[in-house]
């Protein structure tokens, strides 16, 4: 509902109003190819009106019925033998060999294979898609988050329920048009909204001079998640390791499917060259 949307929109627009500080930020993501170890294959074999195809795909009942549409046959000629994929990360959702293989396998009278080539899993392939996402928020005089504003545009809508506890705040994820192909990829967008997520909390932390730890369990009541960041800090050491002589730590969090989800990285740079040292 459109006037729902727009009066959500004022209600948090009053709240970052209230707020002691404010920040805005902007966060891109290029799109990103699968780049399985093994490519796009698929093996086809007729008989009669019925197609057998051998693949590596990671939806074979979504596979069949593109191979149906596509061959305006009824699903149930259609047969998907799913065979061990080398790779897929998202990428093998899809039936672009295995409708390949059927239609040349029709046409030639004759089983046919299709296997794209390295080439082409990076040029005719669909890729993750890209993305903006903008972010608005605002504290009070504790470096608590009052208010937020969080809104995808294209990349997708996985992951966007923010873990911290913020009493005012929208989300929203916006379909938009694309000059590539894309599709589904790894934790779908989970990992770009965290991303972008979990980067404004670091701005934050380092604008509010607040320890990166501290800053994120003062804005979580979630009692698994708080103890999950606890523990990974103390295992990896953190506040005994710093970032200093070239060496960078940092931590990130998440609530994804119910999970509890806590990362602490240190790195290494000399010069454009980044290392990671460790990760807990």
């Amino acid at each position: 509902d459109v006037e729902k949307q727009k009066a959500f929109a004022r209600y948090v627009a009053t709240a970052l109003g209230s707020a002691a500080r404010t920040k805005s930020s902007s966060y891109w993501l290029n799109p990103v190819a699968h780049v399985p170890l093994e490519p796009r294959a698929a093996v086809a074999v007729w008989n009669g009106d019925a197609v057998t195809i051998h693949c590596g795909v990671q939806a074979p009942f979504l596979v069949r019925q593109e191979v149906a549409q596509a061959l305006k046959v009824p699903q149930a000629n259609v047969r998907i033998v799913a065979m061990d994929a080398g790779g897929a990360f998202g990428g093998k959702q899809r039936g672009e060999c295995e409708v390949e293989a059927a239609r040349l396998s029709r046409l030639a009278g004759a089983p046919v294979r299709v296997a794209w080539t390295r080439e082409e899993e990076f040029t005719c392939s669909y890729t993750r898609p890209a993305g903006l996402i903008e972010i608005e928020s605002g504290v009070n005089t504790d470096g608590r988050l009052i208010a937020m504003r969080f809104a995808n545009y294209n990349s997708g809508a996985a992951g966007i329920t923010p873990p911290y506890e913020i009493l005012n705040h929208g989300v929203g994820f916006y379909r938009t048009t694309a000059a590539v192909r894309q599709g589904s990829y790894r934790s779908l967008a989970a990992v770009a909204n965290n991303f972008a997520r979990e980067s404004h909390m670091d701005e934050w932390a380092a604008d509010l001079k607040i320890d990166p730890v501290e800053m994120r369990l003062r804005n979580i009541s979630d009692v698994r998640l708080r103890e999950v960041i606890e523990r990974t800090a103390e295992r990896f050491g953190w506040g005994r390791v710093r970032s200093e002589n070239g060496r960078g730590v940092g931590i990130s969090c998440n609530l994804e499917k119910d999970a509890r989800l806590a990362l602490c990285v240190e790195v290494e740079t000399v010069g454009a060259s980044v290392r990671i040292v460790r990760m807990v």
